[in-house]
C-alpha cells in the first residue's frame, strides 16, 4: 500500500483478498478469476523465496515454504455472497 489507500491493507499478514461476482457470472469466468488470484499468490511466494532465501520457491524445503506461505504472504481469500445480477 505505497499510496496509503485506506481501502487497502498496510500489512500482508492482515490482508484479505475478496472475490465478489453476481449470479450471472459464467462459471468459466469465475474459475479464471480464482486462477488469477492463486497465480498472484504464486508470484508473491516466488518473490519472497528469492528475497529471503535466495532460492526459487520450488527449491525451498517444507519449513522454508511454510515461512513464505504463513509468515510472509499467507493466502487469505474470501468469497463474498454474489449479487443478484440483472
Amino acid at each position: 500500500n505505497p499510496d496509503n489507500n485506506p481501502d487497502l491493507s498496510e500489512n500482508p499478514l492482515k490482508a484479505i483478498v475478496s472475490l465478489k461476482t453476481d449470479r450471472q457470472t459464467p462459471y468459466e469466468i469465475y474459475i479464471n478469476m480464482l486462477d488469477e488470484l492463486v497465480g498472484a499468490y504464486d508470484e508473491l511466494w516466488e518473490e519472497a523465496a528469492q528475497s529471503r532465501f535466495g532460492k526459487t520457491f520450488e527449491q525451498l524445503n517444507d519449513a522454508e515454504q511454510a515461512v513464505v506461505k504463513k509468515e510472509i504472504y499467507p493466502k487469505k481469500l474470501s468469497e463474498a455472497e454474489p449479487d443478484e445480477g440483472s
